[in-house]
């Protein structure tokens, strides 16, 4: 039944979620200066774990990993979602859906959440995220008045 369509995804999640957290702490711990070495190890044990059909995925993780853990704009996944839960378990359950169509076994589906998720989060914590910079053709926002409302006009207006 439709009801009973969310269980698996929802055990699965709730099992990622336990191999999970107790690695964050030891990830969190790390220090600073083999951050980038316990990120390749994660890595190679990423890539190294799963049939080759899942290469594209896999190197996939890799690259958008570390283009968004430099992202300037990027989000804390340790910081809280709706409903109380970290933004890191935000990311496995919006994965859930998506792993449930792979060719992955029922059996090495949370592992492989598990190992996606600490690659992506050790990403984070080694990677520094990039500077915002304004640049000199950039031009700098006129602040609004008390009670004035923003619009497209606002650009053109000069006291």
């Amino acid at each position: 039944t439709p009801a009973d369509a969310g269980a698996p995804a929802e055990a699965l999640a709730v099992e990622t979620a336990a191999i999970v957290g107790p690695a964050i702490a030891k990830l969190k711990k790390a220090p600073a200066d083999s951050l980038e070495k316990l990120r390749e190890a994660l890595w190679e044990r990423f890539a190294t774990r799963y049939p080759p059909t899942l290469a594209g995925v896999v190197q996939s993780v890799r690259k958008l990993g570390l283009y968004y853990a430099a992202h300037e704009r990027r989000v804390d996944l340790y910081q809280l979602w709706r409903a109380g839960m970290p933004k890191w378990q935000k990311l496995v359950r919006s994965l859930v859906p998506h792993l449930l169509k792979m060719a992955i076994e029922p059996t090495r589906r949370a592992q492989f959440l598990s190992d996606l998720v600490l690659y992506v989060l050790a990403c984070f914590r080694s990677v520094a995220p990039k500077k915002r910079t304004r640049s000199a053709t950039t031009p700098k926002r006129r602040a609004r008045r008390p009670g004035e409302l923003a619009c497209e006009a606002d650009e053109a207006y000069v006291p």
